[in-house]
């Protein structure tokens, strides 16, 4: 009440609400880790544990588990479950888990099922990136405890997981290559003794997720040298030579997701010059090593690899170039 500009409490009424254990629980795992990141063509194994935590036994529990996700293979699901596809859903009752029909008091139990990731990533857009799977999995019973103000016992769980990425490098070597830019000089088919140039490709493609801390390298073959000729897409990011070891190293700080699926490959361009030895006689002769790439999944904080043969005289990317031409000569 109000009374002379100030107010007084008439009376006073307090009520204490508890909470207490659900009566019914249910828990989802993955690959019996908790933290589990899934990949391209991946077999997940999912397993829903349930509790009857009063004395009171519940009959007719039903559990589903829906599905939510473009990167599952539902022609790959295993289970003994009901499945209904006009939801993705799972369904165990008492029809094929008899112990449904009655969870007894302080009873437990699981169902489980596995599916598979597909093998390659749903990508139509550039917004197509970061892919997860969630699983929602619920657990019910008409049976209600006695200290339970319900119509029925219900529990609900849920399990997100990331979907880590993929990314690809790829090497080409030219002797002819009009569309770089760049033009090679020197004997081919190769000669021993004398020097031939070639331009080197190294061409990224990201599927899903940006990366970062994008490093690629690789060794120049036995008698292989960079000329100083270099050019990339990335801007200022350039192959560097170091001549001492004769490795090429490059580093971006980062490249977008979808990069080489949606738009065009993130692509650096250098030029070599060869010079073949006796060694090398009738042999396609080694421009490039093994390249290797590393990177850092943004999404899910994982290190990606990748790498690519080595590349020779034998210039399978070169158009100009026929069937063995690549072989040394004297």
């Amino acid at each position: 009440a109000s009374f002379l500009g100030q107010s007084y409490p008439i009376t006073v009424n307090a009520a204490t609400i508890s909470i207490a254990t659900s009566p019914l629980s249910i828990k989802i795992s993955l690959n019996e880790d908790s933290e589990y990141v899934a990949k391209t063509n991946d077999v997940l194994g999912y397993v829903l544990s349930y509790v009857n935590s009063t004395d009171t036994g519940l009959r007719d529990v039903i559990i589903t588990a829906q599905l939510i996700g473009s990167m599952f293979d539902f022609s790959q699901l295993s289970s003994d479950a009901i499945f209904r596809s006009t939801d993705n859903t799972l369904i165990w009752n008492a029809s094929n888990v008899p112990e449904l029909r009655t969870l007894s008091p302080g009873g437990s139990g699981s169902v489980r099922f596995t599916v598979k990731t597909k093998s390659a990533y749903p990508i139509k857009r550039l917004s197509d990136k970061n892919f997860t799977l969630k699983a929602k999995a619920t657990i019910e019973s008409p049976t209600v405890p006695s200290f339970v103000q319900a119509t029925k016992t219900f529990s609900l769980a849920s399990l997100e997981t990331k979907v880590a990425g993929q990314v690809f490098i790829d090497t080409k070597a030219y002797f002819r290559d009009a569309a770089s830019g760049i033009v090679n000089k020197g004997p081919f088919p190769p000669r021993i003794n004398q020097p031939t140039q070639y331009t080197i490709h190294w061409l990224i493609t990201n599927y899903a997720p940006d990366i970062q801390s994008v490093t690629l390298k690789a060794f120049l073959g036995p008698n292989v040298k960079f000329t100083g000729v270099v050019k990339s897409s990335a801007g200022t990011s350039v192959p560097l030579y170091n001549d001492r070891t004769q490795e090429m190293t490059w580093t971006l700080a980062k490249v977008p997701a979808t990069a080489g699926v949606i738009s065009k490959p993130i692509e650096a361009i250098f030029q070599v010059s060869a010079t073949p030895s006796s060694s090398d006689l009738g042999t396609f002769m080694p421009l490039v090593q093994e390249t290797s790439l590393t990177a850092v999944d943004e999404f899910t904080n994982l290190e990606l690899t990748g790498n690519d043969l080595p590349v020779t005289t034998q210039l399978p990317d070169d158009t100009t170039v026929i069937s063995g031409q690549g072989i040394v000569a004297q």
